[in-house]
């Protein structure tokens, strides 16, 4: 019987300073994933103390034809999502500013995001789009 490996790979980035004010900041990953796969996706400010009770979305998109799969955490930072996944094939995690009537207090300023899954998957994220 094979063992999985858990790691944890984190970019960071910045967040809030589209250069298009009018338009929420988002920033897009993706990563490769195995059917089955545990991972969990976390979403903290840098430093963790800045973002403390302020909110950011995070959300996970599968880009896989024929299977809708999207879960998401909106609440206040350290924003986390646990999933098994559905299907082998690409998904699409979203870190998004939250507009100005959303409750509470939207989070601007330096974060990371971090993937804990096996090498494989660990290995295959990267920015997609709009990573400043």
């Amino acid at each position: 019987m094979a063992v999985t490996v858990i790691e944890k790979f984190t970019l960071c980035s910045l967040f809030g300073n589209d250069p298009k004010p009018s338009i929420l900041d988002q920033d897009i990953y993706k990563f490769n994933g195995i059917k089955g796969e545990k991972v969990i996706i976390r979403l903290e400010s840098d430093p963790v103390t800045v973002g403390s009770g302020k909110r950011a979305t995070l959300l996970l998109a599968a880009k896989i034809p024929r299977i809708l799969f999207i879960k998401t955490d909106q609440s206040v930072l350290p924003n986390e999502i646990t999933v098994t996944l559905p299907a082998t094939g690409e998904y699409l995690i979203t870190v998004a500013e939250q507009p100005k009537m959303a409750k509470g207090e939207r989070y601007r300023g330096a974060y990371c995001l971090s993937l804990e899954a096996s090498q494989e998957t660990m290995q295959t994220l990267k920015p997609a789009l709009w990573v400043e």
